[in-house]
């Protein structure tokens, strides 16, 4: 349970009545509502309030059910707006009865100055935006300031200055005398979601009218005191809990990512499943990719490459690289990682997929964007990459422009999509049935031999190949993708495709057990 779960469970147990013991000594809330409305009457004889529709609540024990009369005599079932039973000697009411409410003044920048009268806003949750020499509507120590727009709103502030002020963004919230007004500041959390429900807008606000038929269980004054005594002592130590519970939180993600980084280790090392003998050796799997892609080479369809194969010589036990070209293999020593399992192999990029970087930017400005229509084609960019949606983005050129200069970069179902500048190395799979479309100048489009487990690429790639990026990348306040020519050379050892699949199924199995370990 996190520090605020925490404290809202203790918010809601004092607010029901249920933090502290109920004391038969005590002078019932239903006099002490008496004494508030007293008060009341005095202040709007005296013209120093305005009159409200103000109503009492009470309980009928021939049904059980709740009614509210109303000084005009109307009378009305509640009973659904009720939200929890509460103790004998506490009372529903609504907020109106025991408040007074104001919006507070415009105030410009130009009136502020270094020190005087704080002033209170929306827009700075707990915090004063500034101060005043002077303004129409003053507030005193413990008044209670309500945030009535923006995200911040319902996140009360009870005052602490001598007087302060606040803005046309922000309730005033004047209380009766009778009252512990610490207690209703912390009811206006622990009530926040039901009490204050957002009005229809674009920008989230409450009103003085909504806030004022707030329903607010009244407890004893001396149970006001005792449960505002008893918050004050346990919140310290939720604080302290806080800040145990983050560091927990942090050594446990930093243990949950370390542990993923240890298995995954293990995963490309082949250490995380057993080897079978029976299994067809990476090595024929590579030679079926090759010649697939010599294929295309030959038809032209896929640019030519000097494709390459790397194997271990048993003569001296050192890796060597033989290339198409027929030159002499070159020693690769030095840039094996790691030893491999008997049936794995190690290859280039380049010679288990078609990489390919979007166009220059001078090639899709504004000026070509288009409206969607009937024959427009879509523009992916890197936020289909990075939030894994190609449904993302409204960017499309015309078909004409396409088969014109675009066609190269046109991706399909199963290719992977990557961002290559700024969030460096997300990556996409594109589903089935995805809009006709093109990668922009921020993405990356790979399409991957079918004989190698996507997963199990993008598991390399995603967790050695993006940290790898990262550190070769050239960029300086943003990073990118390196250059082909260092990109398409990385190493990746290859498993037998079905140890392939074994790898990802026990490496699903680990990270499910990781993420829901505590």
């Amino acid at each position: 349970m996190t520090a605020q779960e925490l404290k809202n469970s203790i918010l809601q147990m004092a607010i029901q009545g249920k933090l502290v013991k109920q004391d038969p000594n005590d002078e019932p809330a239903s006099v002490l509502l008496d004494k508030i409305k007293e008060e009341r009457d005095k202040l709007i004889k005296e013209k120093k309030i305005k009159k409200e529709k103000y109503s009492e609540i009470y309980k009928d024990p021939s049904d059980n059910h709740y009614y509210e009369k109303f000084e005009d005599g109307t009378i009305n079932d509640i009973t659904e707006e009720i939200p929890f039973e509460i103790p004998e000697s506490w009372r529903w009411v609504r907020f109106n009865y025991f408040s007074n409410l104001q919006m507070g003044n415009t105030i410009l920048q130009k009136d502020m100055i270094s020190n005087g009268i704080p002033v209170y806003s929306a827009t700075i949750s707990d915090k004063i935006l500034g101060y005043v020499s002077h303004c129409k509507y003053l507030l005193y120590k413990k008044d209670i300031v309500i945030p009535a727009r923006g995200n911040s709103i319902g996140n009360a502030t009870i005052i602490k200055d001598e007087k302060a002020t606040c803005t046309q963004t922000t309730i005033g919230c004047k209380l009766s005398t009778f009252l512990n007004h610490e207690f209703i500041f912390y009811c206006c959390y622990a009530y926040k979601k039901s009490w204050f429900s957002y009005m229809g807008s674009a920008i989230p606000q409450i009103t003085i009218n909504n806030t004022y038929k707030n329903l607010i269980a009244i407890p004893p004054f001396k149970e006001q005191n005792r449960i505002v005594k008893k918050i004050e002592e346990i919140f310290p130590h939720i604080e302290e809990y806080n800040k145990k519970y983050t560091k927990l939180e942090k050594l446990n993600n930093n243990y949950k990512n370390e542990l993923k980084k240890s298995i995954l280790q293990y995963a490309i090392q082949g250490k995380l499943v057993k080897q079978n003998t029976n299994d067809e050796p990476a090595q024929k799997l590579i030679e079926h990719i090759l010649d697939e892609k010599r294929k295309l080479m030959k038809e032209k369809k896929i640019k030519k490459e000097n494709l390459s194969i790397i194997y271990k010589d048993s003569s001296d036990n050192q890796f060597y690289e033989k290339f198409d070209d027929n030159q002499k293999p070159i020693n690769i020593q030095k840039e094996i990682l790691f030893e491999l399992p008997s049936g794995w192999e190690w290859t280039r990029l380049r010679n288990i997929g078609i990489y390919k970087k979007g166009p220059f930017g001078s090639a899709l400005t504004k000026n070509i964007f288009v409206p969607k229509g009937k024959n427009t084609i879509k523009v992916y960019e890197q936020k289909n990459a990075i939030y894994k949606n190609d449904k993302l983005g409204d960017y499309y050129i015309t078909e004409k422009y396409f088969n014109e200069k675009m066609k190269s970069f046109e991706v399909k179902t199963g290719d992977i999509i990557v961002s290559c500048a700024g969030t460096i190395g997300e990556t996409y799979i594109l589903p089935e049935n995805i809009e006709k479309g093109i990668i922009n100048q921020a993405l990356m489009r790979m399409n991957i031999s079918n004989e190698i487990n996507i997963y199990y690429f993008l598991l390399y790639f995603d967790y050695v190949l993006k940290r790898d990026a990262k550190t070769n990348s050239k960029g300086s306040a943003i990073k990118n993708i390196p250059p082909f020519n260092i990109f398409k050379e990385y190493l990746i050892p290859i498993p037998p495709a079905e140890e392939q699949e074994r790898i990802i199924k026990k490496l699903n199995k680990f990270n499910s057990i990781i993420e829901t370990a505590e």
